[in-house]
């Protein structure tokens, strides 16, 4: 008795404890959704939760939701539900209401109203988002109460022809969950599923393969070895090339797909994976080493993938030159091809202690040759020394680059037009342009939102990585690898369905506050309790029942997951699996599969009579349709064509910024050179010399841009920062006078109007002027717009030094420019003037332009463009 009470006051302080732990973790939790709402509502963010969530508030809780029903009701005949069985409580919250209409007073009566749901309980695999079976069962119970009670007819229409998938893989999913245990939640009832085909004696073939097992591995490993070194003879890496020559035997043989037989192609295949690990990349490499197109993973982490990391290397490269891993990861890239041996000349050819691009420095100098190290044979001396000033002129010049191009104009000049991405996709393969788009739209996605710097761009990227989830329909000719979750909607000719071997379910991988429904004290409509995951000595009764709970719906999805991988599969199904060296766990997909099928299996056997399959289904079936493909046609003969005549362009688009009178112009039709004006804008030229002038320029645009949106005490804090990252090499007195610079701007009583509530910074503008009866596209950005009730002002910044005084000394290119910003918003804006001015920001001084000033530089323009327009002609005529 006293041994008894012991335990019951243990298990009550156990439980003391748990509450305490669950009651902190609350805390932390509310705080951290407090603080994710406020970060969302100051970005203007919603997540998809957000939207689903608010969408049942408006139709329940808010107090305009009958007005919402009523505006709803009178639009909604008919409601369609796909994929319903993955539908969470939320979203049939929404859909209740949406209905509810349907089946009360007026609504139910005066037009045929339809409520239509397409689901299979045994595919409801989006646990994580709330769905389950039961929740598919109940609602459709709880619909036909609601139809009966309205006097409405309702049918429920049970699907078992399937029209993609032939009879043999149909009765190896049928006798695999014929089993009692194996078909345990794979749906709300406990009947086994039956199958029939709709494609008449169409043979198919299920394949067993034997679980590829890990070996004992030495507890040394070579030191030189990568962390990550993934050993040739591993399972995965066996499996993966097992697969892709599999894959490759099997491509051109005849399948009977959609109607007619045709040759098997790369594209008829997917690879099944339970979760994204190391076998996916395996798998990729098998694939690309076999010859064999790979579309790749179906989703990644963008800074996962070797082209974004070598991106990355190649930007904190030019932003450190003393950074050696990144500087030698690199040279390593497809950007420079230095070889292990190459990186090792160059690390011996240094001084003790130096970094590598001094190393590279001075092999590079005038006594290279005398630096190379005596490994190096000689007849591949001078290939080496050249690959080294290649390396090193190159990285000069995106360095200095660097410092005034914004990140995705540095990006997207060396993979476009330096031929970056040419390189980087012929040595990783064509799905890495895939994510080299991803890694441009970020870049472009930084600098849109006036984030400063190189650096701060990659350490927020390296912080945070985002994802990508590829489309993965077929048609693109590629074997396409994804996970079993992923494949939903998804069907092959050939699926290759691999097993890691794992436990279906691990506790270390659940979720760390585990939901309480059944908490003692809720009353219906309540939220559920939460608890946290405690470890052994504070586990009571409650958390192990919460935990065995939690297992058996996870097994219950993983049975469902192998239903959904086996049907995804039309003609050929493999099973196979790897696993560690201890061997696959009893409940894995693999030994399910092989246990419920080897009764009807074939063993087949190799050369040397060992057992490398289990074969269920009918062989042979290629030979059946081989005979059925249609003589290919013969290539018809190249036809014998002339030449194209030369494609007739358009005219370049005007840039404003650097027309002048009309550079742009001049440049794409021939105009004479002493028609085009002497003056371009330095900042703009595309030859010109970056120099300080250029950085400086840039970072007073950028300040102005961004300071005005500030308090005006964190201005000046916050201009040192931005400065600080983004014009290191600037002096501090640089830095200084330009923060300086651009606060007495704000300050200024005079230029108030430029900086009041409501006007924009860097406004694009595009449209089309009309110049000697020839239509010019104009693009530019308008610097500051300011849009009143009474007028429109135009301004543009300079940071000339020293400044004009007047408008006398204003250079006519700055007059155009702003004159073709007027001409493009007269139409926008017919009822008010258009003023513009030049803000001059070393005085800092503000020079209005006249319209007159700008109706004869735009006059100016039109008969410069006229005269030559006529000069062209009468040569022609001549």
């Amino acid at each position: 008795q006293l041994a008894g009470h012991v335990q019951a006051i243990d298990e009550r302080l156990a439980s003391l404890r748990l509450f305490r732990a669950s009651a902190a973790a609350l805390v932390i939790a509310d705080a951290f959704e407090r603080d994710y709402a406020i970060l969302k509502r100051r970005r203007g963010r919603l997540d998809f939760e957000d939207l689903i969530v608010r969408t049942a508030e408006l139709l329940t809780r808010s107090a305009a939701s009958s007005w919402v029903h009523y505006k709803l009701d009178q639009g909604i005949d008919h409601v369609l539900i796909d994929e319903a069985q993955d539908t969470s409580p939320r979203q049939w919250q929404v859909m209740r209401q949406l209905v509810e209409e349907f089946f009360a007073g007026a609504g139910a009566r005066e037009v045929t109203r339809t409520v239509f749901a397409v689901g299979d309980e045994k595919q409801s695999i989006y646990s994580f988002q709330g769905a389950s079976p039961r929740m598919f069962a109940d609602e459709q119970r709880a619909m036909r109460q609601r139809a009966e009670a309205a006097e409405a007819r309702f049918e429920e229409v049970r699907l078992t022809q399937s029209f993609r998938t032939a009879a043999d893989v149909l009765r190896a999913v049928d006798t695999v969950f014929a089993d009692a245990e194996n078909r345990k939640g794979l749906s709300s009832g406990d009947e086994p599923p039956a199958h029939q085909t709709a494609r008449g004696e169409a043979s198919g073939l299920v394949e067993i393969w034997p679980v590829y097992q890990a070996e004992e591995q030495p507890q040394s490993r070579d030191w030189l070895q990568a962390i990550d070194y993934e050993p040739a003879n591993s399972p995965a890496n066996r499996l993966a090339r097992r697969i892709a020559a599999q894959i490759g035997d099997w491509i051109g043989d005849p399948i009977a797909h959609k109607g007619a037989v045709r040759p098997l192609a790369a594209g008829d295949v997917i690879v099944l994976v339970r979760k994204r690990s190391g076998f996916v990349a395996a798998m990729a490499k098998a694939l690309r080493d076999a010859g064999i197109p790979v579309a790749g993973a179906d989703r990644l982490v963008i800074t996962d993938h070797i082209a974004v990391k070598d991106l990355m290397a190649l930007g904190r490269t030019v932003a450190n030159f003393e950074d050696d891993l990144s500087f030698a990861a690199v040279l390593k890239s497809p950007f420079f091809d230095f070889t292990d041996d190459d990186l090792m000349g160059l690390a011996l050819s240094r001084e003790r202690h130096e970094p590598l691009s001094l190393g590279l420095r001075r092999i590079c100098g005038p006594e290279g040759l005398a630096r190379v190290p005596e490994f190096v044979p000689d007849e591949t001396t001078e290939a080496f020394l050249a690959k080294c000033r290649y390396a090193l002129t190159r990285l000069d010049e995106l360095r200095a680059r660097s410092g005034f191009e914004t990140i995705f104009a540095f990006y997207a000049r060396i993979l476009g037009p330096e031929g970056g991405r040419a390189r980087l996709t012929r040595r990783l393969g064509s799905d890495s342009g895939e994510v080299i788009d991803a890694f441009l739209d970020l870049a472009l996605a930084d600098e849109e939102a006036g984030e400063p710097g190189l650096d701060a761009f990659l350490a927020r990227l390296a912080a945070a990585p985002p994802s990508i989830k590829r489309e993965m329909e077929q048609g693109r000719g590629e074997v396409r690898i994804m996970t079993t979750h992923a494949s939903k909607g998804l069907e092959a000719p050939v699926v290759f369905l691999v097993d890691p071997g794992s436990a279906p379910f691990s506790h270390a991988h659940g979720a760390r506050l585990m939901e309480w429904p059944d908490m003692p004290g809720l009353v219906p409509g309540m939220s559920p309790g939460f608890l946290w995951r405690a470890a052994k000595d504070l586990e009571n009764d409650a958390i192990a029942d919460l935990k065995e709970a939690e297992k058996a719906r996870a097994e219950e999805e993983y049975r469902r997951l192998l239903y959904v991988g086996m049907t995804r599969a039309a003609d050929r199904l493999v099973v196979c699996g790897v696993s560690g060296v201890r061997g696959p766990n009893e409940n894995s997909w693999l030994q399910r599969a092989q246990l419920a099928l080897s009764a009807e299996c074939e063993p087949v056997t190799d050369a040397d009579g060992a057992t490398i399959a289990w074969r269920f289904g009918a062989a042979g079936t290629g030979d059946k349709l081989a005979a059925a493909i249609p003589p290919q046609p013969d290539a018809p003969a190249p036809l014998d064509l002339s030449p194209l005549p030369p494609e007739i362009l358009p005219p370049r688009p005007l840039s404003p910024s650097s027309a002048g009178e009309g550079t742009e112009i001049a440049e794409d039709d021939a105009i004479p050179p002493e028609v085009a004006p002497a003056f371009v804008s330095p900042v703009l030229s595309q030859t010109g010399d970056p120099s300080f002038a250029i950085r400086r320029g840039l970072a007073v645009h950028k300040l102005l841009q961004v300071l005005p949106e500030m308090a005006a005490d964190a201005r000046e804090a916050a201009a040192r920062r931005y400065l600080a990252t983004a014009a290191p090499e600037m002096r501090p007195g640089d830095h200084d006078a330009l923060v300086a610079s651009a606060l007495a701007v704000m300050d200024d009583p005079e230029f108030a109007p430029i900086f009041a509530a409501g006007s924009r910074a860097e406004v694009p503008v595009a449209g089309e002027i009309t110049l000697a009866g020839r239509s010019y596209r104009v693009n530019g950005t308008i610097d500051r717009l300011a849009v009143t009730a009474t007028r429109v002002l135009i301004v543009d910044y300079k940071t000339n030094r020293p400044p004009p005084a007047s408008l006398a000394e204003v250079s006519p290119a700055y007059i155009m420019q702003l004159a073709l910003y007027r001409e493009m918003l007269k139409p926008l804006y017919p009822d008010r003037p258009i003023e513009a001015a030049l803000l001059f920001t070393e005085a800092p001084r503000l020079i209005a332009l006249s319209e007159a000033v700008m109706e004869q530089a735009v006059a100016r323009r039109r008969a410069s463009t006229q005269s030559a327009t006529e000069r062209q002609e009468n040569g022609a005529i001549a």
